[in-house]
């Protein structure tokens, strides 16, 4: 479905080889690359959208063109990220149409869901996020049909397993607001049992045993490392390739309490300065993804700050508050200008392959390569004569009419149009009939059917058409 209504159709495989008014001829290893720091860029964006302080901001008309761009992508990915970033900060009374899921993410969110339930197997999205973003998009009466028929067993299988305290309350919470709770055997329901489990993992996340002095080391080295940062006049060298993979490293460290650490992270300006290393490094050009270096430096950023953005709430308001979001966004439309571009310059190369000059065609003959016989002869200066394509058709069309539309099917058919009248129409449909309409009136429209059959159409004006347009006769 994707590919039939969504704004990437087949084009998404076009190559601009030879293109050349795109601003970069792309090869295999820039458009994978490119594809692949979209991508990170929409995470963000999805871990960024839970903010609720600063959902104003994903309110704008730009933002919402963007998401609603991408929730079309033939790439599942980017349509589950969009359609979960749609789930969070759109209004219901105002965004019915942009939560309304057209290209089948609410299958690909169910499909990572139940992946996601197989003990050990990691799809880099939590069961509890894509719960929460199918629970949101069931605001919308045919989002909530396809969530259910594709879901609903699903959820009940998170019930059944109990793998998290506070991942079973809020599953049983959103079937309580479904109406399908009694259909548990046995379960609890209600706000009061959510909280009673709610404290209980609480107080089980407080024994976790976690390395202290590890973590201690940890938050030591990123105050050293930021320290070096800090110092940098540019961001684009190996030494910062060297730090920032570093950094990503500890981040990523699952043996430290990962809590501590990033809370040190925000409080030593981290997050800010990740938004300025991706703001400095990242340009739309095609250096930054055929340099080595430099693409090392923003995909080990980008990674940082989606490990950052997706601990909290609180996380996300500090990464907007520096302005990861307008750098995401502009990474998305980037991306989505320059696959316009490769589009345009598709159609010129076409348009000049053709011999069409800006879409505007000069006054020529062309003939197909079918062995067709077409006799095209026009009486006047500034007409276009095109050929049709056709078994054994023959056609003859003068004309001095101006502003005159000229319709034709494509059969066995001998026919002959001649007109000379100002605004008037002539329209052929296939038929078995024989008909001769002569006009001498302006604005007058002859309508004949087409079949085994000769026509002949005689439009002549009362005054003599000093100028010509141009009739372009185009047989699909």
């Amino acid at each position: 479905m994707a590919a039939m209504d969504s704004l990437f159709p087949e084009l998404s495989r076009i190559t601009t080889t030879s293109l050349p008014d795109v601003a970069w001829e792309d090869d295999t290893t820039t458009t994978e690359r490119m594809e692949n720091f979209l991508n990170s860029a929409l995470c963000v964006i999805h871990n960024l959208s839970k903010s609720i302080k600063h959902r104003e901001k994903f309110r704008t008309a730009e933002m919402r063109k963007t998401l609603d761009i991408y929730k079309g992508s033939p790439s599942s990915l980017r349509r589950m990220y969009s359609l979960s970033a749609i789930s969070y900060m759109a209004d219901p009374h105002i965004d019915m149409s942009l939560l309304e899921d057209k290209y089948g993410a609410i299958v690909d969110l169910a499909d990572y869901l139940d992946k996601s339930l197989i003990p050990g197997n990691s799809t880099g999205w939590s069961v509890q996020e894509l719960v929460e973003g199918m629970a949101n998009l069931a605001v919308h009466p045919f989002n909530k049909d396809q969530i259910i028929d594709n879901s609903l067993h699903l959820f009940y299988k998170i019930l059944e397993s109990n793998i998290n305290k506070n991942l079973t309350c809020y599953v049983r919470h959103v079937l309580d607001r479904w109406g399908f709770s009694d259909v548990v055997v046995g379960s609890t329901t209600g706000l009061e049992q959510c909280q009673r489990e709610k404290e209980i993992q609480i107080k089980s996340e407080q024994h976790h045993d976690y390395d202290t002095n590890k973590s201690t080391d940890n938050m030591q080295m990123l105050d050293n490392l930021q320290c070096v940062l800090s110092e940098c006049d540019s961001f684009g060298t190996n030494e910062v390739m060297e730090i920032i993979g570093a950094v990503k490293r500890i981040v990523l460290d699952k043996t430290s309490n990962k809590q501590n650490v990033l809370k040190h992270f925000a409080m030593h300006e981290w997050p800010g300065l990740l938004v300025r290393i991706i703001s400095d490094v990242w340009k739309p050009n095609k250096e930054v993804y055929t340099n080595e270096v430099l693409w090392s430096i923003i995909t080990d950023t980008i990674d940082t700050m989606i490990t950052y953005s997706d601990v909290d709430v609180e996380c996300a308001d500090i990464l907007i508050e520096h302005g990861a979001l307008a750098i995401m966004q502009e990474v998305a439309d980037a991306y989505y200008h320059h696959f316009k571009q490769k589009i345009r310059a598709l159609h010129d190369k076409v348009s000049e392959y053709r011999g069409e000059n800006s879409g505007e065609l000069k006054a020529d003959n062309r003939q197909s390569k079918d062995p067709t016989k077409t006799n095209i002869s026009t009486g006047q200066p500034g007409t276009d004569g095109y050929q049709s394509m056709g078994s054994t058709t023959q056609t003859n069309i003068p004309s001095v009419q101006e502003e005159a539309d000229v319709h034709q099917s494509m059969g066995a058919t001998q026919t002959n149009i001649l007109i000379g009248q100002e605004g008037a129409d002539g329209h052929q449909s296939m038929g078995t009939i024989q008909a001769n309409v002569p006009s001498g009136q302006q604005g007058a429209d002859g309508s004949q059917s087409m079949g085994p059959t000769q026509t002949n159409i005689n439009n002549k004006s009362s005054s003599e058409i000093s100028e010509t347009r141009e009739v372009i006769l185009i047989v699909a």
